[in-house]
């Protein structure tokens, strides 16, 4: 079970495991650099996994540096909601090939599914 949530203090981390979750949900646009990886290691000692979210190559990096073993990169652009479904393909020779890589929104047809897919995205 994922927590999907602006997570950003210890407390929700805590409130997740204690709630069953197995994952949570670190959006780094949203976390100050330093709490992020406060949180991943919380999660990480939880027992939990963190799913590190991402929405540009500057964004990817801080997940790679905390050695995030699930990636997603995230086609909505936070700022302006205006959705790059090719940015997921722009990253992802970028995520390291031991990390599960996620393409996140803009999945609406079987097509979009296919689309990601193609550009490496993992099935499971």
């Amino acid at each position: 079970m994922l927590r999907k949530d602006f997570i950003a203090t210890p407390y929700q981390v805590l409130e997740a495991r204690a709630a069953g979750a197995d994952l949570a949900l670190l959006i780094v646009a949203g976390i100050e650099p330093k709490v992020l990886k406060e949180l991943f290691a919380l999660i990480t000692e939880l027992g939990m996994t963190p799913l590190v979210e991402t929405h540009s190559a500057d964004e990817l990096e801080a997940a790679i540096d905390l050695g995030a073993p699930l990636i997603g990169v995230n086609a909505r652009d936070l700022k302006t909601l205006e959705l790059d479904r090719d940015l997921f393909g722009r990253l992802v020779d970028r995520i390291p090939s031991d990390a599960v890589k996620i393409a996140e929104s803009a999945v609406m047809v079987p097509a979009d599914v296919a689309h990601y897919r193609s550009a490496g995205a993992m099935l499971y």
